[in-house]
């Protein structure tokens, strides 16, 4: 009984009633039993004619609603895309930044190989490139910090994509701690050696950070790629093509970013950080 439309039980009540009604006043006024059936039939047509028109309004209210409801949840897509979008260009700017710094780091000490040691200390001022080392990680940070937080801010209309999210995430951490070894490494390394024959390897530490860079500045690109198809794809009844690398051992980040392994990956991030408390 609960599950009965409080429309459909009035209805039912109702011509329950007047039938009553109808041949109460057929037995008092003895009126003809076709007179009665004529009415009836009336009244009967008039009440479905109106539930019809109820139902009708009622279909019409519930679309209209579920309208709005789309056209409120596409607007406020687009305007997390917008958002998100623009911390995306914010850091991406910032990771080529310092792409390029350790791309020509190593070319510029070798080019001093030639002068003197005494010369290339002074050139070379090994605290002063700490000092620059460590504003990387800041650079970084804050590029990151102000793509998650717009994530973040925008998360109910991306929770589909939450697993890309965190895979960029994860190369972003393996950067800073990258660039934090390298500062260590640099920090313990006498300038003679940075400068002389240990540069190889010195140019090593910078191609890692550097190739890192790029990956993470290459899958914020298929990120935006992948909203852009999710939120305006049906805007403009149209998807924007997926990168394709050419070299095919570098992956898309919808290859590589594969939810069950993304989960499997923040579970041992998790455990690492706990067993090193």
């Amino acid at each position: 009984m609960k599950n009965v439309n409080p429309l459909i039980a009035f209805v039912i009540i109702f011509v329950f009633m007047y039938a009553i009604f109808l041949c109460t006043v057929t037995k008092v006024y003895k009126l003809e039993l076709n007179v009665l059936i004529d009415n009836f039939t009336v009244f009967i047509g008039w009440l479905v004619a109106l539930g019809i028109l109820a139902l009708q309004l009622k279909k019409n209210s519930e679309d209209n609603r579920s309208l709005k409801r789309e056209e409120l949840r596409k607007s406020f897509e687009i305007v997390a895309f917008k958002s998100i979008n623009e911390k995306i260009t914010e850091f991406s700017k910032k990771l080529s930044s310092v792409h390029v710094k350790y791309l020509i780091l190593p070319c510029q000490i070798k080019w001093k190989k030639g002068l003197h040691i005494k010369d290339q200390k002074s050139w070379f001022e090994k605290q002063k490139m700490s000092l620059e080392i460590s504003n990387d990680t800041i650079t970084v940070r804050e590029g990151a910090s102000g793509f998650i937080l717009a994530v973040e801010a925008n998360e109910i209309a991306i929770i589909d994509y939450d697993h890309f999210r965190k895979y960029i995430q994860f190369r972003i951490e393996d950067l800073l701690d990258r660039i934090e070894d390298f500062r260590k490494y640099f920090d313990e390394q006498p300038i003679e050696d940075l400068c002389g024959p240990e540069n190889e390897n010195f140019r090593g530490w910078c191609n890692k950070i550097s190739d890192l860079t790029v990956n993470i500045t290459a899958y914020l690109s298929d990120y935006r790629i992948e909203l852009m198809n999710h939120f305006l794809g049906n805007v403009f009844n149209n998807l924007v093509p997926l990168r394709k690398p050419m070299d095919s051992k570098f992956k898309i980040l919808r290859e590589v970013a594969l939810k069950e392994e993304v989960q499997k990956e923040e579970q041992r991030r998790i455990n690492r950080a706990l067993n090193n408390q």
